[in-house]
């Protein structure tokens, strides 16, 4: 299961900054702080 996360991480990671799902993540990252 956490080898599919990091695959799914790294695909996204890869992706542009205004695609919707990184901004999801940054998002998420700063609720976090």
């Amino acid at each position: 299961m956490q080898e599919k996360r990091l695959r799914w991480y790294g695909h996204v990671s890869r992706t542009d900054e205004n695609h919707i799902t990184r901004m999801a993540m940054s998002l998420e990252h700063r609720l976090d702080t």
